[in-house]
């Protein structure tokens, strides 16, 4: 199913409403578990690419279910609560 915005008639980027995934999950997941857990170790453990990794942690990002603290170096990641 594609989703076109209202005026435009251009597809959406992506589906409105999606649920995270099972991945998505696992990944929040390892983050509990290691908050300096970096891409490539996430890519080696869920078993998929880099960008696909990347991909993920934008959604949840935007979905505000996780957010990146400090620089990308020495960073950590911060599963929000929904308080």
């Amino acid at each position: 199913m594609i989703l076109f915005k209202e005026k435009l008639n251009e597809p959406v980027n992506e589906p409105v409403n999606e649920p995270v995934n099972d991945r998505q999950k696992e990944i929040i997941s390892l983050i509990i578990q290691n908050n300096s857990i970096s891409i490539n170790e996430l890519s080696k453990i869920c078993k998929v690419g880099r960008e696909t990794i990347k991909r993920d942690l934008s959604k949840l990002k935007n979905m505000n279910l996780i957010q990146r603290s400090g620089p990308d170096k020495g960073g950590h990641w911060q599963v929000v609560n929904g308080d």
